[in-house]
């Protein structure tokens, strides 16, 4: 789920999609938005011979409804902040395999509560990939984690209230100023 773009790296997950397949493990890949790339993708999966297999659905509104029928999701990227469709597939228990890259990092606890592979390795991307698709009870696992973690930290009430907090903070240090 995302923008169509290059620091997405979604070449690198064909190819790690192709690994997979190549292993006989069935699945499909499922790309959901739109972008500049859209076209080249296309082109690069029908190169790869899997175009029967990995699906562009171009820009959505039924996210959630989409996010219910996975049992994967990946970010590929070379770049990320802390990316919020990876926070909304975790609240929708789903597993995540992630590009450890920006603010990843600090959401993904490997094989607790998702699985980090490094950038522009298609070969650990479809490694991760495919243990989760082989093995159902880690699959629960990192998806209950991963829905744990997302409301814990994440969740309105917690962000309206750390929010409160650095508000109360620097009013106090003002009032302390002018004291």
């Amino acid at each position: 789920v995302g923008r169509l773009v290059p620091a997405k790296a979604y070449h690198v997950l064909i190819d790690a999609f192709a690994s997979i397949d190549s292993r006989n493990i069935s699945a499909c890949l499922i790309f959901i938005g739109d972008g500049i790339q859209r076209d080249d993708l296309q082109k690069y999966a029908e190169m790869k011979r899997m175009s029967d297999k990995i699906f562009f659905l171009g820009a959505r509104n039924d996210i959630p409804q989409l996010l219910s029928a996975l049992d994967v999701f990946v970010i590929s990227s070379d770049r990320e902040g802390l990316p919020v469709a990876m926070l909304e597939a975790m609240a929708s228990k789903i597993p995540v395999v992630a590009t450890a890259v920006g603010g990843i990092p600090e959401l993904i606890v490997p094989r607790q509560n998702g699985f980090l592979v490094p950038p522009r390795d298609p070969q650990k991307l479809a490694d991760a990939i495919a243990a989760i698709l082989k093995n159902q009870s880690m699959r629960l696992k990192l998806a209950n984690a991963g829905y744990h973690t997302v409301k814990n930290n994440y969740s309105i009430e917690t962000i309206t209230s750390q929010i409160e907090a650095i508000y109360f903070q620097f009013a106090k240090q003002k009032l302390s100023l002018h004291a």
